[in-house]
């Protein structure tokens, strides 16, 4: 509950954030925030520590989505945007079927850290990818 609370809040206030930083800036510093604390979430000594950590990561992570649909939206042109959206669904949604099986055999091998470091690193260089592709877009 906590989270999807903290998200919503976070949804709500990321139109402000893009209004005062723009959207590319928006989507990378939340971004870079929310990997920083995965990176973090491993190492948290108690579990109310780390429901914190990933409470406050996972509204960084999301918040930036209405976001980048938005950015998304304005550089292509009207006919094409249901292609486009199915298209970046769709790449978003690979990785999200098979990496629960490779972070699950990781978990049952008793890594506990590695799974994280992962999903940290692949998110970082997607972050550094996206900010060079879009960092002199204006909308």
């Amino acid at each position: 509950m906590a989270s999807e609370l903290t998200l919503a809040l976070a949804v709500i206030y990321s139109s402000r954030l893009s209004d005062k930083l723009g959207m590319v800036k928006t989507i990378v510093y939340t971004h870079v925030l929310a990997i920083l604390l995965l990176f973090v979430l491993p190492f948290t000594p108690t579990f109310f520590e780390a429901s914190v950590v990933y409470v406050l990561r996972n509204a960084l992570m999301n918040m930036a989505s209405p976001v980048f649909n938005a950015l998304v939206m304005s550089l292509i042109p009207r006919d094409e945007r249901s292609r486009a959206s199915s298209l970046i669904q769709l790449i978003d949604s690979l990785p999200r079927a098979f990496a629960p099986s490779i972070g699950g055999y990781l978990f049952n091998e008793g890594n506990l850290v590695l799974p994280f470091l992962i999903t940290g690193a692949l998110y970082l260089t997607s972050t550094v990818v996206f900010y060079n592709l879009f960092r002199n877009v204006k909308r």
